[in-house]
């Protein structure tokens, strides 16, 4: 039997075992049925998400939600599920940490997420570690984060604003203990971030978006790169535009979200709650592209790069089923 023919029976021969159908799992299942592996098993704890189909090749928008390992083995009658594994737990941050004082990037990421967003747009019956009172508050029973019935969006969402960047930021400076090793954060006031006119003419793009897009303050605002780094003013804006969207166009929803990467608009919102709270403490600004891999701990991946290194681990393989054992790297 000649060598050739002698690794084709190998491999037909294989029994395989694939952990993780991902990026690099769609890339290199392909690759090993192509290859002639037809007895392949496949792990994976995960399910399909919309920001999974632009370089998940297997996966379609019908698919999302279900198991990736169940849609990419196909089975007659049968799939095996391994969904009920437990995952392992998300890190987590002291709350001080990130009420408090932030050192980095993904505290504010936090913050933004895990107490704004949830807090004014969540389950309001929930815990949340924000400060509700304002400094003219004379009962400890109001919630600054409540608006009023005939309260003015504009006026609402500046208020908000004022509150979490700026007075929550002198009720921290208070504590004289907490900064004498550490750098003061800046408070930071809507005045402070943007001209009064700019704040009246915030978003009247958006008379020019076609009403059946989803809402976006990029859109709104005519931003369009994602991997730009937006400056103060600019994430001012978003945070403005963004939280008042909201409040127009998703009003019915808001008591009951629930941060997903896949909603632009709460990506929006959350990359620039995060960057003004990042500009107040000292920490290094970041683009929403970033931001939304932080908050949802995504692992960026190219296409093309999934695909050599699948191929690569292919032939390594191949390699270990002829007893190549001296050309393995």
């Amino acid at each position: 039997m000649s060598a050739a023919a002698s690794s084709e029976e190998a491999v037909k021969a294989a029994k395989v075992l694939m952990v993780g159908a991902g990026g690099i799992g769609c890339e290199l299942l392909k690759t090993l049925a192509l290859s002639g592996f037809s007895d392949i098993h496949i792990i994976d704890l995960d399910t399909i998400e919309v920001s999974n189909l632009n370089r998940q090749f297997l996966f379609r928008q019908s698919h999302v939600g279900q198991s990736k390992a169940n849609v990419t083995v196909h089975v007659k009658g049968k799939t095996e599920c391994y969904e009920c594994q437990p995952k392992p737990v998300p890190k987590s941050y002291p709350v001080c940490t990130i009420t408090s004082t932030p050192s980095k990037f993904v505290h504010c990421i936090v913050w933004a997420k895990d107490l704004l967003f949830a807090k004014l747009f969540g389950d309001k019956k929930q815990d949340n570690d924000l400060n509700v009172h304002s400094k003219d508050d004379t009962s400890s029973k109001t919630d600054v984060f409540e608006r009023s019935v005939d309260e003015d969006l504009e006026q609402y969402t500046q208020r908000i604003y004022d509150h979490v960047f700026g007075y929550n930021i002198e009720v921290a400076l208070d504590n004289k203990e907490t900064w004498k090793n550490r750098r003061k954060p800046n408070p930071i006031y809507i005045r402070d971030a943007l001209p009064e006119d700019a704040v009246q003419q915030n978003g009247r793009s958006q008379d020019h978006v076609n009403e059946e897009q989803d809402p976006s303050a990029m859109v709104s605002l005519g931003l369009r790169n994602t991997q730009e780094i937006w400056s103060l003013a600019d994430n001012s804006r978003v945070f403005l535009e963004a939280l008042k969207l909201f409040f127009e166009k998703r009003e019915k929803e808001i008591g009951s979200l629930i941060f997903d990467k896949d909603d632009q608009l709460a990506v929006e919102f959350v990359t620039a709650a995060a960057n003004i709270r990042a500009s107040s403490f000292g920490i290094p600004l970041h683009s929403l592209f970033e931001a939304k891999g932080v908050a949802g701990n995504i692992v960026h991946a190219v296409a093309t790069t999934n695909a050599i290194i699948a191929g690569l681990i292919v032939i390594e393989a191949i390699k270990v089923l002829k007893g190549d054992y001296q050309d393995y790297r």
